[in-house]
Parts: structure tokens; C-alpha cells; sequence
């Protein structure tokens, strides 16, 4: 049976696979890599038997070079697993409020003040809110002059 490869890396002259079955198999991978250098365009490969990974270098297109381990019966590609990361219904909810809201704020202050600056300038007067009372108690007005800080320096336009 051909072992399994999954391609986890491609460019134009390098190519990653990774053998999952072949995992510390020293002998079976050094034989794939002696097996694979027969392919015309490959230059050079480098085996992992840790990592289970062969880097080919080559100077053909990557299709080719697989189609001919394929047809020589050295390797069967298995197809990558990719996690489809989209936002959940409630992040993408919190976001769209969000969105929304700044825009809101943007047209009634005439785009001076929107939401990040908001955050600020509430965090702030709390700071100042807590030391004027002269209250050092949770939160502290020094985590509510961070906080504001944290939320003007990454809310600034860049």
C-alpha cells in the first residue's frame, strides 16, 4: 500500500509533504527519498522521520512532480483537512453592532469622535473620576488610565 502524503507547504522550488504512517520510519522515508530522486525536476529532498515531512526541492511545477510519484506508485496524496474559520453568529452579531454604533457616533459628532475614542475618553474620566474621590479601590484608577491608554494607541488611524 502507497503511503498517505498530505501537502502542507508549497512554493515554486520548494515542496513539503507529511507522511503521517511513515513517523520515525528512518528505512521507509530514506527509500521514498531514494525512489523520488528518479523524478525528473527534483533536486534535492530532505527527510524528517520526527516530523514525518520530506521538503523536496525542485525546479518543475509541483503537479508534475506529484502526478509522476503518483503514476510511479511511490505516494498517494490525500486530500488536506482546512478548518473553515468564519465568525459565529454571535461574534459576528457583536461586530455588526459595533460597526454600527460607530457609525452612528461618527455622523453625530461629525466624524471627531468615534467608538475606539469613546472607549478612551469614558476610561480616562474614570481614572480621573477615582482619583479626584480619592477611591483606590477596584478598578483602579491606574488599570482605567491603562485600559484608556491600550484603546487610544490601537484605536488611532494609522
Amino acid at each position: 500500500m502507497f503511503p498517505e502524503a498530505v501537502v502542507v507547504h508549497s512554493t515554486n522550488e520548494r515542496l513539503r509533504l507529511r507522511l503521517p504512517n511513515l513517523k520515525n520510519n528512518l528505512e521507509s522515508l530514506a527509500d521514498l527519498k531514494t525512489a523520488l530522486l528518479d523524478i525528473e525536476g527534483i533536486n534535492n529532498i530532505e527527510i524528517n522521520p520526527k516530523t514525518s515531512s520530506v521538503l523536496i526541492l525542485h525546479s518543475n511545477a509541483k503537479e508534475q512532480i506529484l502526478s509522476a510519484a503518483i503514476m510511479r506508485g511511490l505516494l498517494k496524496i490525500k486530500e488536506k483537512k482546512t478548518v473553515k474559520t468564519t465568525a459565529t453568529p454571535f461574534t459576528a452579531n457583536v461586530t455588526e453592532t459595533a460597526r454600527t454604533i460607530n457609525s452612528k457616533l461618527k455622523a453625530l459628532t461629525g466624524r471627531e469622535i468615534d467608538l475606539p475614542n469613546m472607549f478612551f475618553l469614558v476610561l480616562f474620566g474614570t481614572g480621573v473620576y477615582q482619583v479626584a474621590r480619592g477611591n483606590f479601590a477596584l478598578p483602579a484608577w491606574y488599570t482605567a488610565f491603562w485600559y484608556a491608554y491600550g484603546v487610544f494607541t490601537k484605536g488611532m488611524p494609522k
